[in-house]
């Protein structure tokens, strides 16, 4: 999700971050932070356009908008997940991410570098990466092509009615 003001959320990661104790990775998408990348301190990186899949797997977590692709692909890597929503279907991820108990959900605007870095704190939690990597288990065993075949064949089959032939 581009950040038309990306330099508070910079600063709230950064901060975040420091508070918790931890190194982060921002993925600048389609904003402006990958400018940011001489300017932060060591514990901080940046990058741009990159394939979830492949680099989910590699963290500890994940915090996100709560797009469904972000979503499915942090989950199926067995991450805890916290989704920051700004529109749409996001806040619907937010609370199944929640209701789940693999991580929670907040609006965008509500994002503070001491909520963030309790965020941070909780995903490390040890419950929660048992849960959530458990839901990736399972989430990689699925074949989601064929249960969402199934469905529509499901649905969309007519149905003969044999009283009335005759």
């Amino acid at each position: 999700m581009p950040i038309l003001d990306p330099a508070p959320v910079l600063e709230a990661a950064t901060e975040a971050a420091k508070q918790a104790g931890v190194g982060i990775l921002i993925g600048a998408g389609w904003s402006e932070l990958a400018r940011a990348e001489g300017t932060l301190p060591e514990y901080v990186r940046t990058v741009g356009s990159v394939d979830h899949d492949w680099l989910f797997p590699h963290c500890r977590g994940v915090i996100h908008h709560g797009g469904t692709g972000t979503t499915s692909a942090g989950l199926t890597a067995g991450c805890p997940t916290w989704i920051y929503s700004l529109f749409n279907d996001q806040p619907f991820w937010g609370k199944q991410v929640s209701r789940l108990g693999v991580g929670g959900h907040s609006r965008f605007h509500h994002m503070r570098p001491r909520s963030l870095a309790a965020v941070v704190r909780l995903l490390a939690r040890e419950d929660m990466r048992q849960r959530a990597s458990a839901l990736g288990d399972q989430l990689r065993r699925e074949d989601g092509v064929a249960m969402a075949i199934n469905a529509i064949t499901g649905v969309a089959t007519p149905r003969i009615d044999t009283a009335r032939r005759a």
